[in-house]
């Protein structure tokens, strides 16, 4: 009965720190993965490489109606709105509407709504996933989410509406991307204004990153430990579907 209780114990052990070694691994290259349609298999084997990975449709298993439930509470008067800026360092919550929009620059808006987005966010988590956090965002025509990493297990962006470019750094950049104490949810933040980068941040030219553009319909992987900038072409609606494993919750939480 000992024998099989230590058995037991070790099996539990090397599995732990084999899915350590595996959350903490990261590819070095600069690359992009794409996928035309999502296809789950395909989704999983890709994901395992640790490269950002763009599924161009990924209309394809989300609900048109849902979309238009989307919609219509961007436009609702009731609904609560998160207004963050990292370079403030405030987190408030109001109430506007569609119209007020257009008189809010540089500002990243966080609605932390429950459309019943689970099922969608069911295709991109992993099968040792714990728990699932969406939020729909909204960033405004010629603003920037400011460059910032996400700390769960996985990240999705997903655009809804409009047209987005995003930059994204590899994790071997991060001594140039000036990491900040400052984080929103789950999300911290670089130091950086990318509107007005400072002198004391002149290191920063010296990171490399790797440039899409982003349109409706289309889905982009972020891997955990890569940082990124969302830079708004025009008014844009999207949801960022994130998943944890209980390796990443621990971690997000030392």
């Amino acid at each position: 009965m000992k024998k099989i209780i230590i058995i037991i114990i070790i099996t539990i052990l090397l599995v732990i720190l084999f899915h350590v070694r595996y959350f903490f691994k990261i590819n070095n290259n600069y690359e992009i993965l794409q996928m035309e349609n999502f296809e789950k298999k395909k989704y999983e084997n890709n994901i395992k490489l640790k490269l950002p990975l763009l599924i161009r449709n990924y209309n394809s298993v989300i609900d048109i109606q849902q979309l238009s439930e989307i919609e219509n509470i961007i436009g609702n008067k009731k609904t609560n709105v998160y207004l963050t800026s990292p370079f403030i360092g405030t987190v408030k919550q109001t109430k506007i509407n569609s119209n007020d929009l257009k008189n809010i620059k540089n500002w990243q808006l966080f609605l932390n709504e429950d459309l019943r987005l689970t099922k969608y966010g069911d295709y991109l988590k992993s099968k040792l996933s714990i728990n699932q956090e969406h939020y729909i965002n909204v960033g405004l025509n010629k603003t920037n989410t400011g460059l910032l990493s996400s700390t769960y297990n996985r990240t999705c962006i997903y655009i809804t509406n409009g047209e987005c470019k995003i930059q994204l750094y590899n994790p071997k950049e991060l001594k140039y991307l000036y990491s900040s104490n400052f984080s929103i949810q789950r999300f911290k933040f670089s130091n950086i204004n990318l509107e007005n980068i400072e002198e004391k941040y002149k290191n920063f030219k010296n990171a490399k990153f790797i440039e899409i553009i982003l349109r409706a319909g289309n889905l982009l992987y972020i891997p955990r430990h890569w940082w990124w900038s969302l830079n708004f072409i025009d008014d844009c609606i999207y949801i960022l579907f994130n998943s944890d494993t209980i390796v990443s919750k621990m971690v997000s939480l030392v």
